[in-house]
């Protein structure tokens, strides 16, 4: 149903996702855990018109990506066993690449979007949980970034 004779469309799109993780007791009570990690996507398109003769010409192309580097650490101390306490900070750095193009009525293919950037973003975190009995606790955290 949207079968154009005219048109030649080629899509290709990836995506990935890796990451580690290390946890380290310091003690019964203590541990720090330690996290590493990358995704991405990328998105290519390219859609061909064909003129009467079938002779082949580009009518649009996309080239498309966005990457995510992360990196955290977190240390957890339960003092007894009613109080227990976390803290962490994240490290992630954003990047991003919107690119396209069409073509007008010269023939030339012109840029719609050109968009090539990085971002980076800290967090810091923390919680304190106290438990009352085995049915209460109360949990305080504060968060930043």
């Amino acid at each position: 149903f949207y079968n154009n004779p005219y048109q030649d469309i080629h899509q290709k799109t990836g995506m990935g996702a890796v990451g580690i993780s290390h946890v380290y007791f310091w003690n019964n009570s203590s541990f720090t855990k330690i996290t590493v990690a990358a995704t991405g996507f990328q998105s290519r398109v390219g859609i061909d018109s064909l003129d009467a003769s079938r002779g082949k010409y580009a009518q649009f192309r996309d080239d498309s990506w966005q990457s995510r580097y992360s990196a955290s650490l977190q240390w957890n101390k339960k003092f007894n066993a009613a109080n227990t306490l976390s803290l962490g900070v994240t490290a992630n750095l954003l990047g991003a690449q919107l690119r396209d193009s069409t073509r007008v009525e010269s023939g030339d293919l012109v840029s719609l979007r050109e968009f090539t950037k990085q971002a980076s973003l800290m967090q810091a975190n923390g919680q304190w949980q106290r438990r009352f009995g085995k049915h209460v606790s109360i949990n305080l955290g504060i968060y930043s970034q």
